[in-house]
């Protein structure tokens, strides 16, 4: 990309007499050698890695993955808090209003600044439910105080707030144990392609 605008710069200054030539006409980039990273996901092993954390790790983890593989943001799943959540009779709806990063450990707008709505099913609503419960639980017994709604809903073991890199450790952690290249990102390129195979 960068020789290219450099070609076309320079293409330009010699059509217009400014230098005698182009001197990156025929250069041709360095090939990279790097294999790149795969983004795709098949249903197989969204499934199978569904499955080892579900038998591996707490609701807590498991609500993330679910949370993730609906398209979201590490941090907007971070950011949650039970004020953002409605409950509908047939679905839940989640504003996405925040995210929570390694440099905004207190939360900020959206990567794009846009809030958005995501609508969750009854089954992993419930599954949500259990998440909020183990929190809440895990917030009073390490704080010694009451629970806001406005309070992350993803903490830890110690009741503070669940950090950002121990998200990519789990995460290393699941495709080291299951082979499968699976980041918080591969799963929004999940949910994209599922949702497109869908006609969504």
């Amino acid at each position: 990309a960068v020789l290219g605008l450099l070609s076309s710069i320079l293409e330009h200054a010699y059509q217009n007499e400014f230098l005698s030539r182009n001197r990156v006409k025929g250069v041709e980039p360095v090939k990279n050698e790097k294999k790149k990273f795969s983004k795709e996901l098949s249903k197989e092993d969204f499934n199978t890695v569904k499955q080892y954390i579900h038998d591996h790790y707490d609701v807590i983890i498991q609500s993330m993955y679910m949370l993730l593989s609906y398209g979201l943001r590490r941090g907007e799943v971070l950011a949650i808090r039970q004020s953002v959540i409605s409950y509908e009779e047939n679905f839940t709806k989640i504003h996405i209003d925040k995210s929570r990063t390694e440099y905004y450990p207190d939360g900020k707008g959206t990567k794009t600044g846009k809030e958005r709505d995501i609508f969750i099913t009854l089954e992993d609503t419930a599954l949500l439910n259990k998440a909020i419960k183990l929190s809440k639980e895990r917030y009073i017994a390490n704080k010694n105080a009451s629970y806001s709604e406005d309070a992350w809903i993803f903490v830890g073991k110690t009741g503070e707030p669940f950090p950002v890199q121990s998200i990519n450790r789990v995460f290393r952690s699941v495709k080291l144990r299951t082979g499968i290249k699976i980041t918080p990102h591969v799963l929004r390129h999940f949910f994209a392609t599922q949702a497109q195979a869908s006609n969504i």
